[in-house]
């Protein structure tokens, strides 16, 4: 008899901290909350903490002797994170292994077929947050040796793949690459980042035009639009004779991006107050944003425009809509669909120059009606359509259908 109060559910991540929006605060205390003992191995940073009574294990591969150029090259540094996502894994003597990454698929299926022998059924489930090798890879000016590697991991993509239990995908354009592996319809389905509407409340405040503020949430880098937004602050800031605050909740990935960023408000500091916090953690994210007027989805890449090509939005557009905060975003089908649909924002098209962006936050400046109204709109449409609860039932149902299925 199928018993979920029995089962254990151990997540893999080797590039998300444990307590990720998705992961932790989403998934796992749904999967907690519904039954299941829930545990997260992570491969970045030390943890061995228990926390909502969920189990924290992480380590790091930190060998100096093993991060020699040779010894990158023949990957070292991935066996040896194998081995200890195995070990911990083989500890933990979980159920269902719910893996975050392409590559902790291996140490999960290396236990699968463990437990085979030993007569016990095991599953996993992948849980596909990124783009991971398309074949848009060969097309790049690369080495014969670098196409043959992704080659290699393509192969190995595909048949990890056609051998998990289910793939659950943030937004429909990433089933695309498991339907050419052949991977059946029936086992896949959409899991949306939509956002918890308890951590995330509706938080108005009164405008102020001498002062206002914009803020961004997220990780900063030129394809999220954060030189266009700065671009925009500042133009904005001259044309109406304020001076805004530029709230960046986040971190650059790129440390030549930061630094003309950062010389760009240096030689523009009369027109903007900067205010960059870093990664905070996520129940932090809906006390910073309550400070914010206006809030930013500015994508500006090939890839996002991919990312953004289906009917999800990206996480931030939902934290902003359940914050109440009207949201200013360029026209890419995902935020288009969202914000038309609910009424929520303004949709941009981003141009060479950043005057659509400054006429969107000028048309807010001088009709502050409109982010009240537009920001309880996004409210009322995350408590009716875009709240983590409605995804959660999906999940669970995914989970239950695995195990009965298979059992």
């Amino acid at each position: 008899m199928w018993n979920k109060s029995k089962l254990k559910v151990c997540m893999l991540t080797t590039n998300h901290l444990p307590f990720d929006h998705r992961i932790f605060y989403k998934e796992a205390r749904s999967l907690q909350k519904a039954g299941y003992a829930v545990s997260i191995i992570t491969s970045v940073g030390y943890f061995d903490q228990v926390k909502d009574d969920i189990s924290i294990k992480g380590f790091e591969i930190n060998l100096p002797f093993f991060q020699s150029k040779f010894f990158t090259k023949l990957g070292i540094g991935k066996i040896l994170r194998f081995i200890r996502f195995l070990y911990y894994s083989l500890k933990e003597n979980a159920d269902i292994y719910h893996c975050h990454e392409f590559y902790v698929l291996f140490p999960a299926y290396f236990i699968k077929l463990l437990r085979k022998l030993c007569k016990k059924r095991v599953y996993i489930i992948h849980d596909v947050h990124e783009f991971y090798l398309e074949p848009s890879l060969l097309d790049k000016n690369i080495s014969f040796w670098e196409k043959a590697k992704v080659r290699l991991l393509i192969f190995f993509d595909k048949k990890i793949n056609q051998k998990v239990d289910f793939i659950v995908c943030t937004e429909e354009p990433k089933t695309e690459k498991y339907l050419r592996y052949t991977v059946p319809l029936e086992k896949m389905a959409i899991i949306e980042n939509y956002v918890p509407s308890d951590l995330f409340q509706i938080s108005p405040k009164e405008f102020d035009p001498q002062k206002p503020v914009f803020a961004y949430a997220g990780g900063l880098s030129f394809d999220r639009g954060i030189d266009k937004l700065v671009k925009a602050t500042a133009a904005f800031a001259k044309r109406t004779k304020t001076r805004p605050k530029l709230l960046l909740l986040g971190k650059f990935y790129s440390p030549s991006q930061e630094k003309i960023f950062l010389n760009y408000c240096r030689k523009n500091k009369e027109f903007l107050d900067l205010e960059m916090t870093g990664w905070v953690p996520h129940p932090e994210v809906p006390r910073r944003l309550a400070e914010a007027d206006i809030c930013f989805a500015l994508y500006n890449s090939r890839e996002f425009m991919m990312v953004l090509s289906g009917k999800a939005g990206p996480v931030k557009l939902y934290e902003y809509m359940a914050c109440g905060k009207p949201v200013i975003a360029v026209n890419y089908n995902a935020l288009k669909n969202v914000i038309e649909k609910t009424r929520c924002g303004i949709i941009i098209n981003l141009d060479g120059d950043v005057n659509g962006i400054v006429n969107a936050i000028e048309f807010y400046f001088r009709n502050p009606q409109r982010i009240i109204q537009d920001g309880r709109n996004g409210r009322l449409a995350v408590e009716k359509y875009y709240n983590w609860s409605i995804v959660e039932k999906k999940l669970l149902k995914i989970y239950e259908g695995v195990v009965k299925s298979n059992g």
